[in-house]
């Protein structure tokens, strides 16, 4: 009995610390270089170390005058074309009681981002704090949003990341 669980104990051990292992080596293999301006990062971009650095994603936002994240723009870099090229899109809009996120892929051939539409509305309680989201994608036989997924947060608080 001493015995298992001692080696349960060196078991968990060993993988908590290969976690964190992988995690250090992750953060090891991109940089990030960030313009600020008054005070909010409005362009992010990352490089894969491998020796040197190599562009990988640009990542663009736009605020409103309350300082809320509006848009966020996506680009990945073409090594060949040697340019920054349009990825996908995020726009943010904003009620008392929910917050809104559409998404859209880059469609290259109608030079938009209206690939792949998707959105997400955050449900908002009376301190501000998501108690749901409804997932929808754009159904273009219909030309209307269609519902896919909703999920409640009972007691659980939910954090996305924007950045």
């Amino acid at each position: 009995m001493k015995t298992t669980f001692i080696k349960t104990i060196v078991c968990i051990a060993v993988l908590v610390a290969g976690v964190i292992g992988s995690e250090v080596k992750a953060q090891n293999q991109f940089v990030t270089n960030d313009e600020v301006t008054d005070g909010v990062i409005t362009s992010r971009v990352i490089y894969r170390n491998e020796g040197s650095l190599y562009r990988h994603a640009k990542y663009d936002f736009a605020y409103d005058e309350l300082g809320r994240m509006t848009e966020k723009s996506v680009s990945k870099w073409n090594s060949v074309r040697n340019k920054w090229e349009p990825h996908y899109k995020m726009s943010f809009s904003y009620t008392d009681t929910e917050i809104v996120i559409n998404y859209g892929k880059w469609n290259d051939k109608k030079k938009d981002y209206s690939k792949s539409n998707e959105r997400s509305v955050y449900e908002l309680n009376e301190s501000n704090m998501p108690v749901a989201c409804v997932i929808y994608k754009w159904d273009k036989k219909d030309s209307n949003w269609s519902m896919v997924n909703k999920i409640y947060y009972e007691g659980q608080p939910i954090y996305w990341t924007l950045l």
